[in-house]
């Protein structure tokens, strides 16, 4: 009975606090801001202490056998904000994304992956082929760095379309002339042991989406052109998904995995963006967003891929569930 009357009282002081509480607007709103400041202090004490304990543990290594191992990667690396605003990369940043490439394209072939997909929005690694190939392939004569590596422009429109960004990156002295046509920047790594296979690297950047679609649109006006019956008006024109999707996938498949590098170090982690990576290229693929966190504005601005990171995107593709309908 004392207990049964404890709980009442107890009910009737919180039914008061509540009925002071609605009557009382400011009370009301300190009341909440307490509460939302104490809640997200905890909620970063815990990120805190989960990012130590992340780094305090030892990471899967890249070698480790796996379930499942994708035969198709691609890397896309997004630059800073900084950097874009600047209109302008180093030389270091530069070398962070070729770094990244050739950290990527060691590990992959470590775990017997026959394709390997680098991108950038701005086309930076597309002008920079020549020198990944040179790193590459042992048949190549070595350069130093400084031959090779300059400052890169990114060359922004002043107004741009509504539909697309049209951006591209430059150099102030060509490195290697590549061709900027779709799939031509392809070479070939050849196996470095008898149980490891040969890798084939594609660079390719935004404008080789565009320039697909068109190149798209041409060979079915060609195929079009060499029909000798004629059609009704009405039914002048009929394109099927099947079709299409044979002549966009000719030259580059789908991933089996989008691994996103975020260049630039922050506080928070970034959503995960596309940065215009080609959309018919991504029909069935496990993403994942790699971005190192740091909690002091010190350090460089850009970073390369960790292999913590690569590791731990073939672990999720290793533990998906694929279901690819009827």
């Amino acid at each position: 009975m004392s207990r049964a009357l404890g709980c009442t009282m107890e009910h009737v002081q919180f039914a008061q606090f509540l009925v002071i509480l609605a009557a009382d607007p400011p009370l009301r709103f300190i009341l909440l801001s307490i509460l939302h400041i104490a809640y997200a202090i905890i909620r970063a004490f815990q990120a805190l202490v989960k990012n130590l304990n992340l780094r305090r543990q030892p990471a899967r290594g890249v070698h480790l056998p796996r379930d499942k191992v994708p035969a198709h990667i691609a890397l896309v690396l997004a630059h800073g904000d900084a950097q874009k605003r600047h209109g302008q990369l180093s030389v270091d940043d530069v070398k962070a994304m070729l770094e990244s490439v050739l950290r990527v394209a060691e590990w992959s072939q470590a775990v017997r992956v026959s394709k390997l997909t680098v991108y950038d929005r701005e086309g930076v690694l597309v002008s920079k082929a020549g020198y990944l190939r040179r790193k590459l392939l042992p048949t190549q004569e070595p350069e130093t760095d400084n031959q090779t590596l300059k400052p890169i422009v990114l060359n922004y429109p002043l107004t741009p379309p509504l539909s697309d960004v049209s951006t591209e990156a430059t150099e102030t002295e060509s490195d290697v002339g590549d061709s900027m046509d779709f799939g031509s920047t392809q070479f070939t790594v050849p196996a470095s042991s008898e149980k490891a296979q040969p890798l084939c690297i594609n660079v390719i950047s935004d404008k080789d989406g565009r320039t697909e679609v068109a190149l798209c649109a041409r060979q079915l006006a060609a195929f079009q052109k060499t029909q000798n019956k004629q059609l009704d008006p009405a039914t002048l024109f009929k394109l099927d998904i099947n079709t299409l999707d044979a002549v966009l996938e000719a030259k580059l498949q789908s991933p089996d995995m989008l691994l996103v590098h975020s260049m630039a170090p922050g506080l928070f982690k970034r959503p995960l963006e596309l940065h215009a990576f080609p959309p018919w290229q991504i029909r069935l693929t496990e993403m994942h967003h790699s971005q190192v966190r740091r909690f002091l504005p010190l350090g460089k601005s850009y970073t390369v891929v960790e292999e913590a990171a690569f590791a731990q995107a073939l672990d999720i593709y290793s533990d998906a569930e694929f279901r690819l309908g009827k």
